[in-house]
């Protein structure tokens, strides 16, 4: 279950990024790619070993000099100890100043380890894998603890850091499934992303001196009750918190500027978000974090209510994201723009009310709401972007202004209960037999189950994917009049058993029945020599297929026979 929430966390950032081109810009210092580790070794490479007369070994120790009066350690290759004393100086005379890349990773035996206060590196994956590990002693002196130092120590429940530590590498402590307790030291300054990652703590403190709380340093600690953010944090990442199920609340201080998308993604039982009054950048009201200058709301939880006193003007990108405590939310009149992502995975939301000065629905708005059953988009809107209710498993009914200026492709991808859509009149686009129809060209450009082409001659082409994947299609009728069946038009309609052609069809465009695995009969309205004479893309079904083409005339083809 953690695997699988981590992965979707990762894959909802990618998603979030990926969707268009809006992200703010950090206006402190350049954050580049959060991703920074120290160096790692492929797996099956070892490192280059070291001349040996540059090691010395000693009860399951190896001490490696860096001929300067100092050396590392690491396991020897007969290492079988379980409770490890580290020394300050090896047996050749020399300060131990640093445990080893790898030293002890994957050591099946080790359950405690005492660091003297001569070390000051904790080298990346030191103590990596090592599961039966559950004491370790840092002393005063460590000032840096590697990318993975400590990563999937499943059996680590407590770890005091010396105040000497500054950097805390990405990675470091994630997956040490039983950690819950930790006291982060105020001497700490660099705190690398993931590296609390799904512990089991249940209480921190991110101090005054990291600046920056990377991408999901603590994402996915469902034990995590309570967080303090000192004043002195000034940007909070990317999934920072993201999966903290059980958190409650949450204050930011006065020094925060900067916020990432999905910063308290899946933060189910998040009730209560404050600010510091002293914060220039944003406020809060109604339990929603505002950017004060450009009135965008920022973050919101379970009980948002968002003011309708002017201050919020639009819905920021991913400000309710994964937010599966909200059932229902009320978008007040000044509100002019519904943001990216702004409720994805909102799994509880049932009921959203729109106001009319809503202009824009951007991409992934609602995405996965599958809580929702109706929609009705108030006029004025005139820009829905492609999947702001795809995935909206249980909606079954849409109401869509004239205003509207374009519909996309993939608008309604994978609502799979949708039976009714209606347009308004006097619009670009209008509305027949559950189908929606630009008037001007005749098109389909989407269609429900239940749908029914107008046979009025109003209809003269399909247009692409505008019944893609739509499962419960099973017979389908097209009538007279239509001349172009487009791209993708029924692609992935894999119910879909009989479809009637009309012979005033002149054209089948790749991919249009692609996919079609249950077709098995097309009942082309016109002679063998009319349906060979339709100009046909060469995978405007599968191939595979085993389909009949039955003609007027008497005569069934294959539909590998040709035109």
């Amino acid at each position: 279950m953690k695997k699988g929430l981590i992965t979707m966390l990762i894959v909802s950032s990618m998603l979030l990024s990926g969707c268009v081109n809006i992200e703010p810009e950090w206006d402190g210092e350049s954050v580049g790619d959060e991703t920074v580790y120290e160096s790692e070794s492929r797996e099956g490479e070892k490192e280059p070993e070291e001349p040996l007369s540059n090691v010395v070994e000693k009860d399951g120790l190896r001490f490696t000099s860096k001929g300067d009066g100092t050396c590392s350690v690491t396991a020897a290759d007969d290492f079988t100890a379980t409770a490890v004393v580290i020394p300050k100086v090896s047996p050749s005379g020399e300060a131990v100043v640093e445990i080893g890349k790898e030293a002890f990773c994957s050591s099946t035996t080790l359950t405690s380890i005492a660091i003297p206060n001569s070390v000051n590196t904790i080298e990346e994956s030191a103590f990596r894998y090592c599961d039966k590990l559950s004491k370790i002693a840092i002393s005063e002196g460590v000032t840096r603890i590697g990318s993975f130092a400590f990563s999937n120590c499943t059996n680590l429940i407590e770890v005091t850091l010396p105040q000497t530590v500054t950097h805390i590498g990405s990675y470091a402590f994630n997956e040490c499934s039983k950690l819950a307790r930790v006291t982060i030291p105020d001497s700490v300054t660099d705190l690398g992303e993931f590296a609390f990652c799904e512990t089991s703590l249940t209480s921190v403190c991110i101090p005054r001196n990291i600046e920056r709380l990377r991408n999901y340093t603590f994402a996915n600690c469902t034990s995590l009750a309570s967080v303090t953010i000192e004043n002195g944090v000034e940007y909070i990442g990317d999934f920072a918190f993201g999966g903290c199920s059980v958190l409650k609340s949450i204050y930011f201080p006065s020094s925060v500027r900067y916020i990432r998308e999905g910063a308290i993604y899946g933060c189910d039982e998040l009730s209560s978000i404050a600010v510091d009054s002293g914060n220039s950048k944003y406020h809060v009201s109604g339990n929603c974090l505002i950017e004060t200058s450009s009135k965008k709301l920022v973050l919101g939880c379970k009980a948002s209510v968002i003011p309708a006193d002017g201050s919020v003007t639009s819905i920021g990108y991913g400000a309710f994201f994964g937010c599966n405590g909200l059932t229902e939310i009320v978008i007040p009149e000044g509100v002019t723009s519904v943001g990216v992502s702004a409720f994805q995975d909102c799994k509880n939301l049932k009921n959203v009310t729109f106001p009319n000065s809503l202009k824009t629905i951007q991409e992934h708005a609602f995405y996965y709401c599958t809580g929702l059953t109706e929609i009705t988009v108030p006029n004025g809107v005139t820009d829905i972007d492609d999947y702001a209710f795809a995935g909206c498993r249980a909606l079954t009914r849409v109401s869509l202004p004239n205003t509207l200026t374009n519909f996309k492709h993939y608008l309604f991808a994978g609502c799979k209960s949708l039976e009714e859509i209606t347009v308004e009149s006097g619009g670009i686009y209008h509305s027949s037999g559950n189908c929606v129809i630009e008037t001007a060209s005749k098109t389909v450009v989407f269609g429900t189950d239940s749908c029914v082409i107008p046979s009025d001659e109003s209809v003269t082409c399909i247009g692409p994917y505008a019944f893609q994947s739509r499962y419960a299609l099973t017979d389908f009728q097209i009538p007279q009049g239509v001349l172009q069946i487009g791209i993708s038009a029924f692609r992935g309609c894999g119910s879909l058993r009989t479809v009637t052609i009309p012979k005033s069809v002149t054209m089948i465009d790749r991919g249009a029945f692609l996919d079609c695995s249950a077709l098995t009969d097309i009942y082309f309205e016109g002679t063998v020599a009319e349906w060979r004479a339709i100009e046909k893309e060469y995978d405007w079904c599968s191939y595979g297929n085993h389909i009949i083409v039955h003609c007027t005339n008497g005569q069934d083809l294959a539909w590998y026979d040709g035109k």
